[in-house]
């Protein structure tokens, strides 16, 4: 059912509500997991030529991808102490809770259901974004807080300069395929521990 795939799928935990209150407007008479994010092929795949140049977007520099598994907490001092010495170019992927704005330098997002219970606060942030060009037009993103590259929703896994292709919108997939077109020198994750079912994993993996 749709309550138990939100009450399983830790990127709708904080805000069951509201997603189900959208799903209320929606023809569910029969399940589609993808109804979480009505219309997401099409939405995606209609306009998915990013408009910045990354080729020389994080030149040299190291990356810090910041996920939102639970040893983000644990180990929250060491990484930000991490970041400060080695001046790494922080990317956290969707909205972080635990750490500090100071310590993130791009939030990036791909995925329409986790966008949509987060999209107003993350643009209070005022950070630079990176997201496809069909999120920051939906929302009405400006473009001079974006870092725009495209995403195609497909059976493929493809980075090409301005898009990638993947089979699903998820953010940590979706920044790996970028930071390929990219002259990023080193890149370090955090906070990425997976979750318990192992569909979700697959994705990842």
């Amino acid at each position: 059912s749709y309550v138990q795939s939100l009450i399983e799928d830790e990127r709708y935990n904080k805000d069951i509500f509201n997603t189900l209150e959208h799903l209320g407007k929606l023809n569910t008479t029969n399940f589609d997991p993808n109804l979480l994010e009505p219309d997401y092929k099409l939405l995606y795949n209609n306009q998915y030529h990013g408009d910045t140049n990354i080729n020389h977007l994080f030149d040299k520099k190291q990356i810090l991808i910041i996920g939102s598994g639970k040893t983000i907490e644990e180990y929250k001092d060491h990484i930000e102490r991490f970041k400060r010495s080695q001046k790494l170019v922080t990317i956290s992927l969707n909205k972080s809770d635990i750490f500090d704005l100071d310590y993130i330098d791009f939030i990036a997002i791909s995925h329409l259901g986790r966008i949509n219970i987060e999209i107003n606060d993350i643009l209070k942030y005022k950070k630079k974004l990176i997201a496809p060009p069909s999120i920051i037009n939906k929302y009405n993103i400006s473009k001079k807080l974006c870092v725009s590259y495209g995403l195609k929703i497909s059976n493929k896994i493809k980075s090409y300069k301005n898009y990638c292709e993947l089979p699903s919108p998820l953010v940590l997939n979706y920044v790996l395929l970028l930071l390929t077109n990219t002259k990023a020198r080193q890149i370090y994750l955090a906070g990425i521990d997976g979750f318990n079912d192992d569909h979700k994993n697959r994705e990842i993996n």
